[in-house]
């Protein structure tokens, strides 16, 4: 259980270590001007979003936004369809009854059945029906802040591509934990460490969800080191080019942040000053 929890924690929310922040200044006297890195969320009720006046302002300074993956990129979309399939069928790994499960799953929340599904990427799927649980209507701060950089016609980029994405995420959900993860998110526990971790989120308490993420995550390390630590190594290396000549604001799952291989360290690392911005 606490493997499925640990993966489906670090989807949505990707958590942040140290002061309560989510928004870090970065800067350096080869940079020309500063830099910012921003934790974010990539599932939330859209009533409960709200994007602060420090974040607002950070979009309005700056020149270029990068995400993880170039999410404002015309042919995203495209690209995403491109690698949504899988070699094998869904159906043909798991049991029977998991598939009733999961064809029933489908039925109720999209109208239509598991044949229509059959060889979609499992991530992709659960990824589906998770935001489809939700009790709202479903944004995320990438979508927000993809919104305001293309208003004011500034360019975005990627970190990674979408079959980066894609290959990383494959590692470590397939069928059967598909199905896992699922009947888990109907849990009052689960439930419980959701409403927590929004909580933790919406108040900048990075310490507490740090903690929560340490507790969850020690029953399997290697999937928090593949997805967080193996991915920031890769994107420390690129940061330094992408904002060397231009103010830039750096929007990644906040546990990207996080510890001694967060984003943040690397980054102090290779001699950039980083600090909250707290207001």
């Amino acid at each position: 259980m606490r493997k499925i929890i640990t993966f489906v924690c670090l989807f949505i929310f990707s958590f942040t270590f140290a002061q309560n922040s989510l928004l870090w200044k970065i800067e350096s006297k080869d940079l020309q001007q500063p830099s910012y890195l921003f934790g974010t969320v990539h599932m939330i009720c859209k009533d409960k979003f709200a994007m602060q006046p420090k974040l607002v302002k950070t979009i309005e300074r700056t020149s270029q936004a990068v995400f993880e993956i170039d999410m404002g990129n015309p042919n995203f979309m495209s690209q995403m369809q491109a690698n949504m399939m899988s070699d094998k069928t869904i159906s043909s790994q798991i049991s029977k009854e998991d598939s009733i499960y999961l064809d029933n799953q489908l039925k109720t929340k999209f109208g239509t059945n598991l044949a229509a599904f059959d060889q979609i990427k499992p991530m992709l799927i659960m990824a589906m029906l998770m935001q489809s649980s939700f009790p709202c209507q479903v944004t995320s701060f990438e979508e927000e802040i993809i919104a305001s950089y293309k208003a004011a016609n500034k360019p975005m980029a990627g970190l990674s591509t979408v079959k980066d994405q894609y290959d990383y995420l494959d590692r470590f959900i397939d069928s059967q934990e598909m199905v896992k993860a699922l009947k888990e998110m109907d849990s009052e526990k689960t439930k419980e460490i959701f409403d927590t971790m929004f909580t933790a989120y919406k108040n900048e308490n990075i310490n507490q969800l740090d903690k929560i993420m340490k507790e969850y995550s020690a029953s399997n390390p290697e999937l928090y080191d593949v997805l967080m630590v193996e991915r920031n190594e890769k994107w420390i290396e690129l940061i330094p080019e992408i904002i060397k000549s231009k103010s830039t604001l750096i929007a990644v799952g906040s546990a990207h942040l996080a510890g001694e291989k967060g984003l943040i360290n690397l980054l102090k690392s290779k001699g950039y000053k980083v600090t909250a911005i707290l207001d």
